[in-house]
C-alpha cells in the first residue's frame, strides 16, 4: 500500500516536471514566431525587443499554469485520450485568462508580450495534449502510477470493456485478467489486441486475499444482471469500482447525476443538447467560423481537382443528387463527379450478372471490392475523401454541418425505421461518426445506430473531437472506396 502511494506521489511528480517542460517549449516556439513576425507586423507592433531570458523571470506564469492544471485534477485523475484532452484546453484557457487579467491588470504590458502569449496559448492547444500522451505512455512502461484491474464477466460486454482500458493508455490501467461464473469459461485465455487475458476464477473466489496475491485496486463490472448489492460486497477489498452501463445506446455522455437524499435514488438527468437554441447557434456558429477558414484552400483545391476529371472522363466537374437535410428538407447535394455519366445502366448490368456483388449492394448500398462506375481520378478521390469537399458550401449555406449524421437519400428513408425522427433534428455532416467508425465498412443498420447516438450525446466539443479524428482516419484511406 505504501509502495502505490510512493509510485502515485512519483507520476505526479513527473506529470508536473512534464508539464513544466512543455511550458518552456511552447513559450519559447511563441518567442520564436513574434521575432519572425516582426519583420511583418512592425506596422501595427512596436519592435519586440525582449530575449528569451527575460520570460524566464516571469516564475509566476508557469506557476499559475501547474495550478491550473491541478484545478481540473490532470495530476490525478484516471481519463481516456479525449477527456483528458477537453481537461487541458480548460485548463490551459483558464490559465491565459489569469494571466492575461495579471498582465493587465498590473499594468506589465512593457514587461510581457501579449502576442507571444497567444502564440504561446496556440501552440499549447496543440502540443500539450499529444506530449502528455507520450509521458503517459513512458510511465506505463516504467511501472509509475500504473494500477491493475481485473474485469467481472467474460463475455462480449467484459472483452469490449478490456479492449477500450488497454487501448487508451491514458488510464493507466493493467487488466490482469476475468472472474466468470460460467463454468465452461473458467481457466480459459481470451486474446485482447496480443495479450491473452485469463478467466482466473468465479466471482465467488474474488475476495481480501485474492486482491492482495494480485496487486489489483480495480474492479470492472461488465456483467449483465448485476445488482448493486454485488458492487457493495466487492466495495470493500478495492480502491475503484467502474460499472459498464448494459446499454451502449443510451445518451449518457451529457448526462448528469441527480442523487436523492430521502429515498436513496440516483436519477440521470439527460439533456437533448440540440433541443436547445443556443446549442444549434453554437454549432452554426461553429461552421461558419471554421467554414470561412476552410473557404479559400477549398476553392483552390476545386479549381485542380475540376482540371483532373475533365482531363480524365468526359461529363461534368459536379455531380447533384437530392439528399435529406434537416426536418426532412431535401436539398441538391455538390460532390465531385466520380462516375461515369452512364453509372446507372454500367451498375445494372453489373449486379445482374453477379449475385455477389448485387448482395453486397443490397446490405450496403456500396460495391466495395469493385464498383465499375467510377472513373480513376473518382477513385483517388474516394479513397482520399475529396469527392466531398464541395460540400463546405453547403455548411456555408446552412444546409449541412461540418459535423452530422450521414447525409441520407431520399430512397432511403423507408429504410430509416425509426431512426429517422432522431437523425433529421441536425443537419447532416460532410463528417460524421459513421466516417470515423468503419466508414463504408458499415452496414446501413450501423450507421443509422451511429448516427443516432451521434444525436442523442450531441455536444461542441464531441464535433471538436470528430473532426480531429477524421484526419487520421482519411489519411489511413480504410474503409474508403
Amino acid at each position: 500500500m505504501k509502495q502505490r502511494g510512493t509510485k502515485k506521489t512519483l507520476k505526479v511528480f513527473f506529470l508536473i516536471s512534464s508539464d513544466l517542460i512543455a511550458f518552456l517549449f511552447c513559450l519559447f516556439l511563441a518567442y520564436s514566431t513574434r521575432k519572425f513576425a516582426d519583420q511583418f507586423l512592425s506596422f501595427f507592433f512596436p519592435p519586440f525587443g525582449f530575449s528569451f531570458l527575460h520570460f524566464l523571470k516571469i516564475w509566476w506564469m508557469p506557476a499559475i499554469l501547474i495550478l491550473s492544471f491541478a484545478y481540473e485534477g490532470l495530476y490525478w485523475k484516471r481519463l481516456p485520450f479525449w477527456g483528458m484532452t477537453r481537461e487541458i484546453v480548460k485548463a490551459l484557457t483558464l490559465t491565459i485568462v489569469i494571466i492575461y487579467a495579471v498582465v493587465g491588470l498590473g499594468k506589465m504590458s512593457l514587461q510581457v508580450s501579449r502576442l507571444v502569449l497567444l502564440f504561446f496559448y496556440v501552440f499549447a492547444l496543440g502540443f500539450y495534449p499529444f506530449f502528455r500522451l507520450m509521458v503517459n505512455r513512458l510511465l506505463f512502461k516504467l511501472n509509475v502510477g500504473k494500477e491493475k484491474a481485473i474485469i467481472f464477466g467474460a463475455g462480449q460486454s467484459g472483452i469490449d470493456a478490456a479492449k477500450g482500458i488497454i487501448k487508451d493508455v491514458n488510464l493507466g490501467y493493467e487488466v490482469i485478467g476475468f472472474l466468470d461464473d460460467d463454468p465452461d469459461k473458467l481457466g480459459t485465455t481470451i486474446e485482447v489486441y496480443g495479450r491473452k487475458l485469463k478467466v482466473l476464477g468465479d466471482t465467488g473466489s474474488f475476495n481480501r486475499e485474492f486482491t492482495r496475491y494480485f496487486d489489483i485496486s480495480t474492479t470492472v463490472i461488465a456483467r449483465h444482471g448485476t445488482d448493486i448489492s454485488f458492487g457493495r460486497d466487492v466495495y470493500p477489498y478495492v480502491k475503484r469500482i467502474l460499472f459498464m452501463p448494459e446499454a451502449k445506446d443510451l445518451p449518457l455522455l451529457n448526462a448528469t447525476t441527480c442523487f436523492l437524499l430521502s429515498k436513496r435514488l440516483l436519477l440521470l438527468d439527460v439533456k437533448n443538447n440540440l433541443k436547445s437554441a443556443t446549442s444549434q447557434t453554437l454549432k452554426r456558429a461553429f461552421d461558419i467560423i471554421i467554414g470561412g477558414l476552410l473557404f479559400l484552400p477549398v476553392l483552390i483545391f476545386t479549381g485542380i481537382i475540376a482540371l483532373l476529371i475533365k482531363l480524365d472522363s468526359s461529363g461534368g466537374v459536379f455531380y447533384c443528387q437530392e439528399r435529406v437535410g434537416k426536418r426532412g428538407n431535401v436539398f441538391r447535394c455538390l460532390k465531385f463527379r466520380t462516375m461515369y455519366e452512364d453509372g446507372d445502366s454500367i451498375l445494372g448490368a453489373f449486379l445482374n450478372t453477379n449475385p455477389e456483388a448485387k448482395e453486397e449492394w443490397e446490405k450496403y448500398k456500396k460495391l466495395k471490392s469493385y464498383d465499375p462506375r467510377v472513373t480513376k481520378v473518382g477513385r483517388f478521390l474516394r479513397a482520399a475523401s475529396l469527392d466531398e469537399l464541395p460540400q463546405i458550401f453547403h455548411v456555408l449555406k446552412g444546409e449541412m454541418s461540418l459535423v452530422g449524421p450521414r447525409p441520407y437519400l431520399p430512397q432511403e428513408i423507408e429504410d430509416m425505421k425509426n431512426y429517422e425522427d432522431y437523425i433529421l433534428l441536425t443537419p447532416p455532416g460532410i463528417t460524421g461518426i459513421w466516417q470515423v467508425s468503419g466508414r463504408n465498412e458499415l452496414s446501413f443498420d450501423d450507421r443509422l445506430t451511429l448516427d443516432t447516438w451521434y444525436v442523442l450525446n450531441w455536444s461542441l466539443w464531441l464535433d471538436m473531437v470528430i473532426l480531429l479524428k477524421t484526419l487520421p482516419v482519411v489519411s489511413s484511406r480504410k474503409g474508403a472506396y
